[in-house]
């Protein structure tokens, strides 16, 4: 009888043992992950080839984010860089899990126009 038991210990064991050569049947899967709030999204610089992105933090501070880059102190990874938009995504989310940020206007266009006071020129001979 103990040694029936022992086999069946031993041989139990060999069946819960995984290959690690072959890849795993299922992933698993990250539940919802919030939103990072607070990030904006200040700019993107390069060239197609590899865009970086420039990111402030809730906490006033400079981040540089280039391809496949996390967001700090989050699960946001960086899925694609473009001139103007950046896509980040959760890895393993169910379901899946991704936003965009995109640059507001056009290349040459100003922010505001509005905020900056009109140049009146002086007038000669007052």
């Amino acid at each position: 009888m103990r040694h029936s038991a022992w086999l069946l210990v031993m041989w139990s064991g060999f069946t819960l043992a995984r290959d690690p050569f072959q890849p795993q049947a299922e992933v698993q899967c990250r539940m919802q992950v919030a939103e990072p709030d607070g990030w904006r999204l200040q700019g993107i610089i390069g060239t197609p080839t590899r865009y970086v992105a420039w990111l402030r933090s809730p906490e006033g501070k400079n981040h540089r984010l280039g391809p496949s880059a996390r967001l700090p102190r989050s699960s946001w990874q960086v899925a694609a860089l473009t001139a103007n938009s950046m896509t980040l995504h959760v890895a393993q989310s169910c379901p899946p899990q991704q936003i965009t940020w995109s640059i507001k206007g056009g290349y040459y266009e100003m922010d505001d126009t509005t905020a900056v006071p009109e140049f009146e020129p002086a007038l000669a001979g007052k």
